[in-house]
Protein backbone atom coordinates (compact mmCIF):
# COMPACT_ATOMS: atom_id res chain seq x y z
CA UNK A 1 0.00 0.00 0.00
CA UNK A 2 2.46 2.87 0.40
CA UNK A 3 3.02 5.45 3.03
CA UNK A 4 0.28 6.48 5.41
CA UNK A 5 -1.01 10.02 4.79
CA UNK A 6 0.71 12.43 7.18
CA UNK A 7 -2.56 13.91 8.42
CA UNK A 8 -3.86 10.48 9.45
CA UNK A 9 -0.64 9.81 11.35
CA UNK A 10 -0.91 13.20 13.11
CA UNK A 11 -4.56 12.52 13.95
CA UNK A 12 -3.68 9.09 15.31
CA UNK A 13 -0.88 10.55 17.39
CA UNK A 14 -3.29 13.21 18.70
CA UNK A 15 -5.87 10.60 19.72
CA UNK A 16 -3.22 8.58 21.53
CA UNK A 17 -1.76 11.67 23.24
CA UNK A 18 -5.16 12.88 24.46
CA UNK A 19 -6.19 9.37 25.56
CA UNK A 20 -3.03 8.98 27.62
CA UNK A 21 -3.39 12.47 29.12
CA UNK A 22 -6.91 11.49 30.18
CA UNK A 23 -5.52 8.32 31.79
CA UNK A 24 -7.64 6.04 29.62
CA UNK A 25 -6.86 2.74 27.97
CA UNK A 26 -7.87 2.19 24.36
CA UNK A 27 -10.70 0.03 25.61
CA UNK A 28 -11.96 2.73 28.00
CA UNK A 29 -11.85 5.43 25.33
CA UNK A 30 -13.60 3.15 22.86
CA UNK A 31 -16.37 2.45 25.36
CA UNK A 32 -16.85 6.14 26.21
CA UNK A 33 -16.83 7.12 22.53
CA UNK A 34 -19.08 4.20 21.51
CA UNK A 35 -16.43 2.82 19.17
CA UNK A 36 -14.72 -0.54 18.96
CA UNK A 37 -11.34 -0.94 20.62
CA UNK A 38 -10.01 -2.24 17.30
CA UNK A 39 -11.10 0.99 15.58
CA UNK A 40 -9.40 3.15 18.24
CA UNK A 41 -6.23 1.10 17.80
CA UNK A 42 -6.40 1.43 14.02
CA UNK A 43 -7.00 5.16 14.36
CA UNK A 44 -4.06 5.64 16.72
CA UNK A 45 -1.78 3.86 14.23
CA UNK A 46 -2.81 6.29 11.49
CA UNK A 47 -4.59 3.60 9.49
CA UNK A 48 -8.12 4.99 9.72
CA UNK A 49 -9.65 8.13 8.28
CA UNK A 50 -12.17 9.17 10.94
CA UNK A 51 -15.34 11.05 10.04
CA UNK A 52 -16.13 14.30 11.81
CA UNK A 53 -18.81 12.34 13.71
CA UNK A 54 -16.16 9.96 15.09
CA UNK A 55 -13.90 12.87 16.02
CA UNK A 56 -16.85 14.52 17.79
CA UNK A 57 -17.52 11.27 19.70
CA UNK A 58 -13.86 11.12 20.74
CA UNK A 59 -13.85 14.77 21.82
CA UNK A 60 -17.03 14.22 23.86
CA UNK A 61 -15.55 11.09 25.47
CA UNK A 62 -12.46 13.11 26.40
CA UNK A 63 -14.66 15.97 27.68
CA UNK A 64 -13.07 18.57 25.45
CA UNK A 65 -14.37 20.96 22.81
CA UNK A 66 -14.26 19.61 19.27
CA UNK A 67 -12.10 22.53 18.08
CA UNK A 68 -9.47 21.78 20.73
CA UNK A 69 -9.10 18.31 19.26
CA UNK A 70 -7.42 19.91 16.25
CA UNK A 71 -5.12 22.15 18.30
CA UNK A 72 -2.19 19.78 17.92
CA UNK A 73 0.06 21.90 20.14
CA UNK A 74 -2.45 22.02 23.03
CA UNK A 75 -2.69 19.46 25.81
CA UNK A 76 -5.99 18.10 27.04
CA UNK A 77 -5.60 19.92 30.35
CA UNK A 78 -4.84 23.22 28.60
CA UNK A 79 -7.94 22.84 26.45
CA UNK A 80 -10.06 22.10 29.51
CA UNK A 81 -8.51 25.03 31.40
CA UNK A 82 -9.26 27.38 28.50
CA UNK A 83 -12.86 26.18 28.35
CA UNK A 84 -13.33 26.57 32.12
CA UNK A 85 -11.81 30.07 32.03
CA UNK A 86 -14.07 31.12 29.15
CA UNK A 87 -17.14 29.71 30.91
CA UNK A 88 -16.28 31.49 34.16
CA UNK A 89 -15.64 34.75 32.37
CA UNK A 90 -18.89 34.57 30.42
CA UNK A 91 -20.83 33.60 33.55
CA UNK A 92 -19.48 36.66 35.37
CA UNK A 93 -20.81 39.07 32.74
CA UNK A 94 -24.23 40.71 32.76
CA UNK A 95 -26.62 39.08 30.26
CA UNK A 96 -26.30 41.94 27.76
CA UNK A 97 -22.49 41.75 27.77
CA UNK A 98 -22.57 37.95 27.61
CA UNK A 99 -24.69 38.10 24.43
CA UNK A 100 -22.26 40.65 22.95
CA UNK A 101 -19.28 38.43 23.83
CA UNK A 102 -20.95 35.45 22.16
CA UNK A 103 -21.63 37.50 19.01
CA UNK A 104 -17.95 38.52 18.94
CA UNK A 105 -16.88 34.88 19.33
CA UNK A 106 -19.16 33.90 16.43
CA UNK A 107 -17.54 36.54 14.22
CA UNK A 108 -14.09 35.21 15.15
CA UNK A 109 -15.25 31.66 14.49
CA UNK A 110 -16.62 32.62 11.07
CA UNK A 111 -13.40 34.45 10.20
CA UNK A 112 -11.37 31.37 11.15
CA UNK A 113 -13.54 29.15 8.96
CA UNK A 114 -15.51 27.51 11.77
CA UNK A 115 -19.17 26.68 11.60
Amino acid sequence: MGDKPRLLVRMGDRVKELRKQAGLSQEELAHKAKLSMQYVSTLERGLANPSIQVIDQLAAALKMPLAAFFAFDTTLEEARDDLRAAEALLASLPAKDRRLALRILKVIQAREGGS
